[in-house]
């Protein structure tokens, strides 16, 4: 018995030596593995938040992102540990990470990177491909529109456009004392802000109207300027035929900002609260996953279709070309026959997954020319890092396009701009410009500069657009003159009506008659103004003054009372203050 209770005593320390052993080996293990949760959030030097910012553990060079609003929560092997820290247009930072507080990590802006990324993006889409050899000019990085000889090419084209947004853009910046870089003024959208009442507009018999004048330079009086005008008709909406449209929303992560996704919901819910009962509206978007978010429904089920729009929630990645190949299967199989087929992109321009290169992503949209469904885009939230892809997939896709910044951007764009486009007036439209040699030595277009098919010598090449109801488009040319109050040339149009095959054609006269700024109408006057400041802000070098203060002192000669004269000094008044030194205050010394 006793050698028995001896042998069970012995079993029983056995056990409890393995069982110390256990647990001790597998605290060992366990401290091995231990990690330390550590979180923060990565801002600028402004203290703004930085989203995606790429995260490296030093130790074990793991990678983790921060968030879309630059917060950050990760497991590092312990404590004290080094995070790498780097992102677009930023120093690369080296930071030590403390667990039990929230980290803040501020990264600093390398300017050099900022511009080369700036200008990386701006200028993906430029190219000479269209200008005759060597007539292209560098300047400050940007393509300008070249002074060409009349003898060599008498005639021009221009694919027609009417666009606003930049303007308002322009004025905004300047009241958040931010700089204004060359690349992001377009000159021809300026010429566009405001009406001009040259031409009147067409009967719905017509279609198509055009007017010009010929005005003196303020800028260069030896110059003349050709400042024109194309309006279309207004169609009776009764008579419209019925809209099937697809909205096709980006609700990726990087959508998740105040300027972003809040900014899309309002334009959209503004162009769904003017569609009619005749009218189709379907959603699809891509945050993660292409997916059909709201099916078909009438266009005046406004209630259903403002709430669909307000529950959607930002989420994963941009899977762009997916939701593109599933807005038109949807497009074309709700296909309304004779009707106004659409599909309206809305996106920051981010394209991470799937197909992403410009290049194919065009061939993707032009693969759908024949559908009758046009493609157009919506930049939002972009501010002055305007996407090619957003003007180029709009363009072969026939459609329209925006960029858009602030609330008033949207209301102009989504109820005048984008749905003209909608409503067709005339097809495969034509326009161009027959320049007499004997009167006019060179000329060139004004603005235009990121759109190298504006001043165009094989007119094969530009491809004719579509223009909607109640569409008016400016444009000037710059003139050199051979001799005056001669036959300067003649202006072109060629278009069709929606559904037919006939070829319309209109001729107008360039009006030989050549007036001063002062003697030039109202509306004439704002457009030239306008023109002059946007030459300034690109720093074109053939302005011979590139002080602000002469465009000032040209509006003040306007006749008083203009609202659209007081809104541009305002800008020219707020580009001023940014300009403007900073003059640091006298240190008095100490005694």
């Amino acid at each position: 018995m006793l050698g028995n209770h001896n042998t069970i005593e012995f079993i029983n320390k056995l056990k409890k030596c393995f069982l110390l052993g256990t647990l001790f080996s597998f605290g060992i293990i366990a401290n091995s593995f231990a990690q330390v949760f550590v979180n923060g959030i990565v801002v600028n030097e402004k203290n703004d938040p930085v989203a995606f910012v790429k995260l490296k553990v030093k130790s074990n060079q793991r990678i983790f992102d921060s968030g879309s609003k630059g917060v950050f929560g990760i497991s590092v092997p312990g404590k004290n540990e080094t995070l790498i820290c780097y992102a677009k247009g930023y120093d690369t930072l080296e930071y030590i990470l403390q667990a039990g507080v929230e980290n803040k990590i501020r990264l600093k802006y390398d300017k050099q990177k900022l511009e080369e990324l700036y200008l990386q993006r701006q200028m993906s889409h430029l190219t000479s491909n269209y200008y005759p050899a060597n007539a292209a000019v560098i300047s400050n990085n940007f393509v300008v529109n070249p002074t060409l000889e009349t003898s060599k090419y008498p005639q021009t084209k221009l694919a027609l456009t009417s666009s606003y947004s930049n303007f308002y853009y322009l004025l905004n910046t300047t009241a958040k004392k931010q700089n204004i870089h060359p690349n992001a003024v377009k000159t021809h959208e300026l010429i566009n802000y405001f009406p001009l009442e040259l031409t009147s507009i067409p009967g719905e018999e017509q279609l198509l109207s055009m007017e010009n004048m010929v005005v003196r330079a303020p800028w260069d009086t030896t110059k003349l300027l050709l400042v024109g005008n194309v309006k279309s008709t207004i169609l009776n909406m009764e008579k419209v035929p019925p809209a099937n449209i697809v909205l096709l929303l980006d609700n990726s992560a990087s959508m998740d900002l105040p300027n972003r996704l809040p900014l899309m919901k309002y334009s959209m819910k503004r162009l769904v609260q003017h569609l009619r009962n005749i009218d189709r509206v379907s959603i699809i978007t891509y945050g993660g996953v292409a997916q059909i978010y709201l099916p078909p429904i009438a266009g005046n089920e406004t209630d259903s279709i403002l709430k669909a729009i307000d529950l959607i929630n930002t989420v994963g990645n941009t899977p762009g070309a997916n939701g593109i190949v599933m807005a038109y299967d949807l497009a074309i199989t709700n296909k309304i026959k004779d009707g106004n087929n659409n599909i309206v992109l809305a996106t920051d321009g981010d394209f991470n997954v799937g197909v992403t290169e410009e290049e194919t992503l065009i061939k993707l949209i032009d693969s759908y020319k024949n559908t009758d469904i046009k493609f157009n885009c919506v930049g939002v939230g972009m501010g002055d890092n305007r996407d090619s892809k957003i003007e180029q997939l709009a363009k072969v896709g026939n459609g329209n396009f925006a960029y858009l910044d602030y609330e008033h951007d949207a209301e102009r764009f989504m109820i005048k701009a984008l749905t003209q486009n909608f409503y067709e007036v005339a097809s495969n439209v034509n326009f161009k410009v027959d320049f007499n040699p004997a009167s006019v030595k060179q000329y060139r277009i004004i603005g235009f500069k990121n759109r190298p098919e504006a001043v165009e010598y094989n007119p094969d090449k530009i491809d004719p657009v579509e223009i909607g109801t109640n569409f008016s488009g400016n444009f000037i040319f710059e003139l050199q003159p051979n001799t005056v109050n001669s036959d300067f040339g003649t202006m072109h149009l060629e278009y069709t009506a929606p559904k037919q095959k006939e070829v319309r054609k209109l001729a107008r006269n360039i009006n030989t008659k050549i007036l001063s700024i002062s003697e030039a109408p109202a509306d004439v006057q704002e457009v030239i103004a306008t023109a002059y400041l946007g030459l300034i802000l690109e720093k074109d070098n053939s302005v011979k003054t590139k002080d602000l203060s002469d465009v000032k002192k040209l509006l003040n000669s306007f006749p008083g009372g203009n609202s659209h004269v007081a809104e541009l000094i305002k800008v020219i008044d707020g580009i001023e203050n940014i300009n403007a030194p900073v003059i640091e205050p006298t240190k008095k010394r100490r005694k």
